[in-house]
């Protein structure tokens, strides 16, 4: 399960972060995750919590907003929204669309914290 290595590193990245902001606890995380990026979101979730024992993380929560993908459609010149990977053609033209545009995506969108 490389989630949990994904969730260890997260909590890297997130304490990295936040090692100036003075005695700070984080509350939540908030993280985008697009279909491509590998990463299945209830394994990352149940990881989270493992990963962030012992940590200023521990007893946060994760809110994962899963985006859907994106394509460019040569043809339409415009990006479009797919209903799924499986079929990367334009919804409108039907078109092949191998350029995608969105749905890659692990990022940290946000994280919330409270002064301790």
């Amino acid at each position: 399960m490389h989630e949990l290595s994904v969730a260890e590193q997260l909590v890297e990245l997130i304490e990295h972060q936040l090692r100036d902001a003075g005695r700070v606890k984080v509350t939540k995380v908030n993280l985008t995750i697009g279909p491509l990026s590998g990463i299945e979101p209830q394994a990352l979730r149940f990881a989270y919590d493992s990963a962030v024992c012992g940590t200023m993380l521990e007893g946060s929560a994760v809110h994962i907003t899963e985006i859907r993908p994106v394509v460019f459609c040569d043809t339409c010149n415009t990006e479009r929204e797919i209903e799924s990977v499986q079929r990367l053609r334009c919804p409108v033209c039907d078109t092949p669309t191998p350029t995608i545009v969105r749905g890659r995506e692990l990022e940290i969108a946000s994280v919330e914290v409270v002064d301790v």
